[in-house]
């Protein structure tokens, strides 16, 4: 363990768990610059971290216009929701994964933890190796998750996390501890087809695909006739025995909210947008629901 006295360092932030680190350390802690780059994606917090960057008088650079000379300046570097790789000064950087590596390595490792109903979830400051998310763990802190957990939610919980590690780690350096490779899993990155609600899936299962694919992502869809819809907010009802099992099937519906039968359980859907974000009110009990 390495003490530090007046480490100067800067920030490689994009999307909401790079803002989220930013702002939990700005105000006690502000970094000597800040980098980041315009996602094309409806999670990009570009415009809140460039924001953020003017109101406190940090230097701000986009990932294009950035000098790598900047680096001699800092003695650490914090890479928290960035996707491209950093060339050089491997020694200065220390990303942050939100997953409690060595598990859910990879692509949107809280989206597939909360879809497999993970009780516990954290965040991890590593040393970055030429294998992704493989190197030197230097911090991790957890949290416990119940369900229903709405993505949006969660980020929140986790920002929080990125902000204490951060905070410690520029005071102390730890020596970093090797990741067990034995107990590594990976998650996949997600396209818009990894979207698509499969209403053979349990009840709870769905559930939980809704709330973690909910905003700042795009959110869960499924196709009611030919038109695809978004799923906002579903409730898990009592199932019923039924004789024949046809998944995505209207069983019942009140109010304009069908509840459907899911491979196993059901789920009420209470709040549905169409491609235009105006909400779907149900009218018929015969529909079915699918790809």
């Amino acid at each position: 363990m390495t003490k530090r006295s007046g480490t100067k360092f800067g920030c490689f932030v994009a999307g909401t768990k790079g803002l989220g680190l930013l702002k939990g350390i700005i105000n006690e802690s502000p970094p000597s610059f800040i980098v980041s780059y315009q996602q094309n994606t409806s999670i990009s917090q570009f415009d809140k971290i460039k924001k953020l960057s003017d109101n406190f008088k940090i230097p701000f650079y986009t990932r294009r216009d950035f000098s790598d000379a900047l680096m001699n300046n800092v003695d650490v570097v914090f890479v928290a929701g960035w996707q491209f790789l950093i060339s050089g000064h491997a020694e200065k950087l220390i990303v942050f994964h939100d997953s409690l590596l060595p598990k859910y390595r990879g692509f949107s490792p809280t989206v597939a933890a909360l879809i497999s109903g993970e009780k516990t979830i954290g965040v991890t400051a590593l040393r970055p190796t030429a294998v992704v998310d493989a190197g030197p763990i230097l911090a991790q802190m957890s949290i416990k998750i119940g369900y229903p957990a709405k993505i949006k939610d969660v980020y929140e919980k986790l920002s929080k996390l990125y902000a204490e590690i951060a905070l410690k780690l520029i005071s102390e350096c730890p020596d970093g501890v090797s990741q067990d490779e034995s107990s590594a899993t990976y998650s996949l990155w997600r396209d818009s087809k990894d979207y698509i609600i499969d209403w053979s899936w349990d009840s709870s299962r769905v559930a939980r695909f809704v709330d973690a694919l909910g905003y700042p992502y795009d959110g869960a869809r499924t196709k009611l006739a030919s038109e695809e819809i978004t799923i906002v907010d579903v409730l898990p009802v009592p199932d019923l025995p039924f004789v024949e099992r046809w998944p995505g099937k209207v069983w019942s519906l009140e109010g304009g909210n069908p509840t459907i039968v899911c491979g196993k359980g059901m789920l009420k859907i209470l709040r549905a947008l169409d491609a235009h974000g105006n909400q779907v009110r149900f009218q018929k009990l015969r529909e079915r629901l699918g790809h």
